[in-house]
């Protein structure tokens, strides 16, 4: 099945994760879309068939972003930079004129613990833990219209917000796909973070986790 990755954000511990990412879909067509700062040539340790490199913006913030904040919601700019960041590597990958049965988009500092399935286009399959009363926005795959879907929602954001959502990733991205009936990957991933440390993924039923 032709297959794309796309990858997307803050380059920190890629190249701890570089190697066990590419092992998992060898053959995929690779995009990289890295911020701009002391780590980003890490990007090219994926061996990326297109790797952008550029700062992330700051994003202009709607009042009504901090008076509808959702819980645990550590930085407004940061979860704004992040939807950025998905849609501008959708764009990124749309211009290379490939078009893949199945994409896949990953954070790069994930370490898995149990491997996802193999790429398919038969959904859109989301992880069962940190769905945090949404839905995980760390790593999902599917098919290419789905997933476009989930790479360009940020153009969606302030539509949800003027409705009276609340300001939280996983929440809204429970949104986007509330008419669609989503799938579940098996896929069991942590992050990694910078000082070594691993943010170990936690699954609770309150936050509508498949336990």
């Amino acid at each position: 099945m032709k297959t794309a990755v796309i990858v997307s954000g803050h380059m920190r511990t890629l190249d701890k994760t570089a190697r066990q990412l590419r092992s998992i879909y060898p053959d995929a067509f690779w995009v990289v879309h890295a911020h701009k700062d002391d780590d980003c040539e890490k990007a090219f340790l994926l061996n990326p068939n297109i790797c952008i490199i550029e700062a992330q913006p700051e994003l202009p913030e709607r009042r009504e972003y901090a008076y509808q904040i959702g819980r645990g919601c550590p930085s407004i700019q940061g979860q704004l930079r992040q939807m950025w960041a998905n849609l501008r590597a959708w764009q990124i990958y749309k211009k290379s004129g490939h078009n893949a049965d199945c994409v896949v988009r990953v954070r790069p500092d994930l370490v898995f613990e149990v491997l996802p399935e193999a790429p398919t286009n038969d959904g859109i399959y989301f992880p069962k833990f940190a769905n945090y009363w949404g839905l995980n926005d760390r790593f999902a795959f599917g098919s290419h219209d789905l997933m476009e879907k989930y790479m360009t929602r940020l153009l969606g954001f302030d539509r949800y917000i003027d409705h009276g959502g609340i300001f939280h990733m996983e929440t809204y991205m429970g949104y986007v796909f509330k008419d669609i009936e989503v799938k579940r990957t098996n896929a069991i991933f942590h992050s990694l973070r910078k000082d070594g440390s691993l943010d170990k993924a936690i699954a609770k039923k309150e936050w509508g986790d498949i336990c």
